[in-house]
């Protein structure tokens, strides 16, 4: 009886350790994506306010073309 429980015991040893090892770079990718969506808008407001000059000049020159 002690047997089954001792290798029972090792079982669940390993599959929890087989659990920690799957489950870490998991955890590490789903925490690295709020850093990249962050990453992404604020390039996303430097391109916007780099375009804001561009469109004003195309909306002037299209005005005075016609």
């Amino acid at each position: 009886m002690t047997g089954e429980i001792t290798a029972s015991n090792l079982e669940q040893t390993r599959d929890v350790t087989q659990l920690v090892s799957a489950v870490g770079p998991m955890n590490r990718s789903i925490q690295h994506r709020p850093a990249l969506a962050e990453q992404r808008a604020a390039a996303a407001e430097r391109l916007e306010h780099r375009a804001q000059p561009l469109a004003h000049a195309v909306g002037v020159n299209r005005r005075s073309v016609t």
